[in-house]
């Protein structure tokens, strides 16, 4: 199995990338962070991005409720205002040739401990791209 990563990465190819909450900051901050991912993705390659709206319920539900209330996370993790809207994120994966394929948000409930997908992404939400490489047209 590590071969196929060692060739994987001597190609400078994914097929598969899956980017976490640091999306937020790392698409606000750094642009470049998803033109490299982009990059790496071989066409056709699929990239999974998920993190936290920027909406009043995740405010209510990230913040207050998981670091106020439930103390689930240490006061301070989440800055609101770095949290990233589903249409920002595709804004700034289409120029990387990513076409988004799916969204969808994700319930958890803290006294069950359970988490499911869901059609609301106004909290947690996961992202589906799919990286199209542009043909070459030919005269």
């Amino acid at each position: 199995m590590s071969n196929l990563f060692q060739e994987l990465k001597r190609r400078k190819v994914v097929r598969v990338a899956g980017v976490y909450a640091v999306v937020a900051w790392v698409l606000i901050q750094e642009a470049a962070f998803m033109a490299t991912t982009a990059c790496r993705l071989a066409p056709g390659g699929i990239l999974f991005a998920s993190t936290i709206d920027r909406t009043w319920k995740s405010f209510v539900f990230a913040i207050v409720g998981a670091e106020y209330l439930l103390k689930v996370l240490p006061r301070g993790t989440h800055q609101w205002s770095m949290f990233v809207r589903p249409f920002e994120l595709s804004a700034a994966l289409s120029p990387q040739g990513l076409r988004r394929r799916d969204l969808r948000g994700m319930r958890y409930l803290p006294l069950l401990h359970r988490a499911s997908w869901c059609l609301d992404t106004r909290v947690n939400y996961i992202a589906t791209y799919t990286h199209h490489v542009a043909s070459e047209r030919t005269t």
